[in-house]
Parts: structure tokens; C-alpha cells; sequence
């Protein structure tokens, strides 16, 4: 049995803790909920938690006297 560890955490892609594999973002349900999946390459069922994350880019609202010299 391979003791191989791949990386699991906060990662882009929802990979297989057991063979590595890294599925493609199809992912359709519930957020911060544990979800049960079976990979695709090595058949292994393995649970998944799915966070959605906000940025927020912000700027100054500028007057119509700014909006007219930029």
C-alpha cells in the first residue's frame, strides 16, 4: 500500500487524497457541507468540503470633474 501523500488543503482542484488525481471543476452542490465522491482514476470513495471564497476590489467613486480630466 502506497503511503504517498498528496496535497489536499485549499487547493485549485478537488484531488484524491489517495492516488493524486485532480478532477475538473464540476462541481454542482452545497458549500462548507462534507460531500462524499468517488474518483474517477483510482475508483476510491473519499469526502470533500467545497468553500466559496469573496474578493472585493474597491476605488474611490470619482465627480463628474475627475471623471472628465482622467
Amino acid at each position: 500500500m502506497s503511503r504517498e501523500r498528496f496535497d489536499t488543503t485549499y487547493t485549485d482542484n478537488l484531488t484524491c487524497p489517495y492516488c493524486g488525481y485532480e478532477h475538473d471543476h464540476d462541481f454542482e452542490g452545497e458549500y462548507n457541507e462534507t460531500i462524499t465522491h468517488e474518483c474517477d482514476n483510482c475508483e476510491k470513495e473519499f469526502v470533500f468540503e467545497a468553500e466559496c471564497v469573496l474578493k472585493f476590489t474597491s476605488k474611490k467613486k470619482l465627480t463628474e470633474n475627475e471623471e472628465k480630466n482622467v
